[in-house]
């Protein structure tokens, strides 16, 4: 189960190969994202060229027939790519905003990262917070929405 993300492009180019493919979370219950990640790493792109925040998502596609998930509960999405200081691995969470404007994790990229071994809520908990609370220690952080 995935979650495929399509990006605009510049009207002169091909849009249809811009994206990025997140696997699912299958979880017990949501994961929630603190507003503060976000609105954090909005503020600090201000001031900061190791920060970037733009809106390009064109659409978000579930890709498995069997389930039935549905995406229209959603508002907003947003894609946070990330490393960590000091290492080469990039990092990426799909996020999905609800119409009561809470933010959860849906799914997590790439595939093959350490990160998708993380089973449990409680373990998913503890890593969005090491991300809120040590947000310096990350590099190339990118926010789109």
């Amino acid at each position: 189960m995935v979650f495929k993300v399509k990006f605009q492009g510049l009207s002169e180019y091909e849009t249809d190969g811009i994206n990025l493919t997140f696997k699912e979370l299958e979880l017990n219950s949501p994961i929630e994202i603190p507003d503060q990640i976000l609105s954090e790493i909005s503020l600090k792109s201000e001031n900061n060229s190791n920060i970037f925040r733009f809106h390009n998502i064109q659409s978000v596609v579930y890709l498995d027939n069997s389930n039935d998930f549905s995406l229209q509960k959603y508002k907003k999405f947003y894609v946070l790519l990330f490393s960590e200081k000091n290492k080469s691995d990039h990092e990426g969470f799909l996020i999905a905003s609800d119409k009561k404007s809470k933010k959860i994790l849906l799914g997590v990229w790439p595939f093959n990262s350490p990160i998708t071994k993380i089973l449990d809520n409680q373990e998913w908990s503890k890593k969005i917070s090491n991300l809120v609370n040590n947000i310096e220690n990350l590099s190339n952080i990118c926010l789109i929405s």
